[in-house]
């Protein structure tokens, strides 16, 4: 076994990292042909703004984002995002999403030993329920915008 991996270690990762630029392509394609989620950031009134954030699906069993995660509040939306190269994998880790606020039915304070975070409730686009854990840096902040501290689950 060890002169086989010896002989042919080379050939074994060249095919990993070519299975791995195919599909990393098959998912650029994807994503090009979608087209982009989000408008312009020039004509949103942005109330909050984060490039840093970390999350997950509670939906996905992986897929947690560590400090990759954009979130942005308008005065109608939610939106949370990623830069190029993440923003590619995101949808698979139902971690890319254009909310708008009526959607939200609850946004949960939530602390643990290492951080706090948020548990965020909404309604997709189809009127599907979902739900994520959101750990923004800028904590005040992003309250102050969402109106946590004043908000009431509706659901």
């Amino acid at each position: 076994m060890i002169k086989f991996l010896d002989k042919y270690f080379f050939y074994i990762w060249m095919a990993g990292f070519l299975f791995f630029v195919a599909k990393f392509i098959q998912l650029y394609l994807a994503k090009r042909k979608k087209g982009s989620l989000f408008p312009d950031l020039e004509n949103q009134k942005i109330l909050y703004r984060e490039n840093f954030a970390s999350g997950r699906s509670l939906a996905e069993k992986n897929g947690w984002a560590s400090n990759i995660l954009k979130i942005i509040v308008t005065e109608d939306e939610l939106w949370i995002t990623s830069g190029f190269p993440f923003n590619i994998f995101l949808n698979q880790w139902d971690l890319e999403h254009r909310i708008q606020r009526d959607r939200i039915f609850s946004i949960i304070p939530k602390k643990s030993f290492l951080f706090r975070s948020y548990i965020l409730k909404f309604t997709d686009s189809q009127g599907v329920p979902k739900t994520l854990e959101l750990i923004p840096k800028k904590r005040n902040e992003f309250e102050r915008a969402l109106n946590i501290s004043q908000r009431e689950s509706k659901g």
